[in-house]
């Protein structure tokens, strides 16, 4: 913006010079010339009345001589009272003119800029601005309300899409956010930026997961910056997602050596941390095929205590480990299968405390107490899960009518 308002300034200065100078000459030189030209008949004028009538044919030849040059003084005389200064003569009128319209030209620039009805760019700036800043909802819903003003005017632009899809995004919102992002990218602005808020606002939606709306987005962004340190780092996620843990180390540990974000660092740290251990229990020896086979011929009760000790001792493991939410998932299940009611609601209430709002440990949760007859836990504890499924998505309906069949 100073830039903007230094070249309005510095055209001006420039335009007034190349008006004025060649002006100020021509008046200097015609002034010049005037005064030379009286000065010299003033000259000759004293040196004729100086002379004698002998030196010319008569005293009449004289006195018409000095009657000539008088003429011609009194003309010069009033050549240069008319050849007047730029202040008083037609061209300096047309010069404050100039100077005046160079003026009200800087001003202008001055308001262009500041006033945000005519300065789209710096009002977008401004809106960027105060959405980054703002803290609190009415904050949040004043800027909201001035964005989709925008959109009913029927001028939307780009930046108008992705500054309401970040609002949304901001208050949880993360369908409307992904439309809105969409909708910008579609407008052509900032296609890469836009693209990669689409993927993560679906990695929110769905708690972390990438799901396809995620990969594809992520898809078309590579095709724009494929080197983009956060794009990279979802793909190491989605090569974990995967199963293919060795690729998602190997990614993750070049781009921490490369990285200098302090918070892209933390999660890549965590990330790593993750993956080895994830590692050191694949290369942990598990049941060959010829136990697997051996299990099909044991005893029922033989088989149970099999199984019971494998699942014993993922319990021992996240004992040492509470933070690996998935396996809690793992063990919770096994629990199920098991039959064991008791132990599979302890572990769900220890995967709550590392992850409060776990949708499908709540899910869990309430069917436990639907079963139990305790419909109003059942129902408080599944409209937290409704809360985290948007309106448009199948699950949603099917949760809602689940909640309704409670009768409360």
């Amino acid at each position: 913006m100073i830039v903007l308002i230094a070249s309005i300034v510095l055209i001006a200065i420039l335009s007034g010079l190349f008006l004025f100078w060649p002006a100020k000459r021509e008046i200097g030189s015609q002034v010049e010339d005037s005064g030379k030209q009286l000065s010299l008949l003033k000259e000759e004028l004293s040196n004729l009345q100086a002379a004698t009538a002998g030196q010319f044919g008569s005293e009449v030849e004289r006195e018409q001589a000095i009657t000539e040059l008088k003429r011609r003084v009194l003309k010069a005389a009033r050549q240069q009272q008319d050849t007047k200064p730029l202040a008083t003569g037609s061209v300096g009128v047309l010069g404050y003119c100039v100077l005046a319209s160079l003026f009200v030209l800087v001003a202008f620039g001055f308001w262009w800029v500041a006033e945000p009805n005519y300065a789209d760019q710096a009002r977008d700036e401004r809106l960027d601005i105060k959405l980054m800043e703002a803290t609190t909802d009415e904050q949040l819903n004043d800027l909201k309300a001035m964005l989709e003003k925008r959109i009913a005017e029927g001028n939307p632009d780009g930046q108008t899409y992705y500054l309401l899809g970040d609002l949304h995004r901001r208050q949880g919102r993360y369908a409307d956010a992904r439309v809105k992002f969409t909708q910008a990218f579609e407008a052509n602005y900032a296609p890469f930026q836009s693209q990669m808020a689409i993927a993560e606002t679906a990695i929110a939606e769905q708690q972390g997961e990438l799901n396809d709306v995620a990969r594809v987005a992520l898809a078309r962004a590579a095709e724009l910056n494929g080197e983009d340190t956060r794009l990279q780092f979802y793909r190491g996620a989605i090569l974990a997602q995967d199963g293919k843990l060795d690729e998602a180390l190997s990614l993750w540990q070049t781009l921490r050596a490369k990285s200098t974000d302090g918070d892209l660092n933390q999660q890549l740290d965590a990330n790593i941390s993750a993956v080895k251990k994830g590692l050191a229990l694949r290369e942990q020896p598990g049941p060959s095929a010829e136990d697997i086979a051996n299990a099909q011929e044991m005893e029922e009760g033989d088989r149970q205590a099999m199984i019971q000790g494998m699942v014993g001792r993922l319990a021992e493991k996240l004992k040492e480990d509470p933070s690996d939410i998935d396996g809690w998932m793992r063990l919770i299940r096994s629990y199920l299968v098991l039959g064991q009611q008791k132990e599979a609601e302890e572990a769900i209430h220890s995967l709550l405390a590392q992850k409060e709002d776990h949708p499908m440990g709540l899910f869990l949760l309430g069917r436990m107490y639907e079963e139990r007859g305790e419909l109003a836990e059942a129902k408080a504890v599944w409209e937290k899960v409704l809360k985290q499924i948007p309106e448009d998505r199948s699950e949603h309906q099917t949760l809602k009518k689940q909640i309704e069949a409670l009768g409360l």
